[in-house]
């Protein structure tokens, strides 16, 4: 959790003042031990389901058939974290 968000606290320097004071980018920025864990149990359960197929934007939209997706955490905030998940120590270099 410390290096994703290490890592998000640079992404979202990139942003704008606008962008981040816009309330629908509210998903940029830091997130909690429950966001991380919550973004990588949604994808335990799209293998579970054997939904590694569909594409993300599906599973949430199709709110009968996918609730988890929808009711876990917003599409965009999912998006984000997909694009920025850190599990290396950017510190370290290769081979830590």
């Amino acid at each position: 959790m410390l290096t994703t968000n290490a890592h998000l606290a640079k992404v979202k320097e990139k942003y704008s003042d606008e962008t981040l004071n816009d309330n629908r980018n509210s998903y940029i920025g830091r997130k909690t031990e429950e966001e991380i864990a919550a973004f990588i149990g949604l994808f335990y359960v799209r293998h579970l389901l054997s939904l590694n197929k569909y594409r993300m934007k599906i599973l949430f939209k199709d709110k009968e058939e996918h609730l988890i997706f929808a009711e876990t955490m917003p599409k965009n905030c999912s998006k984000f974290l997909m694009f920025n998940i850190c599990f290396d120590d950017e510190t370290k270099g290769l081979g830590g």
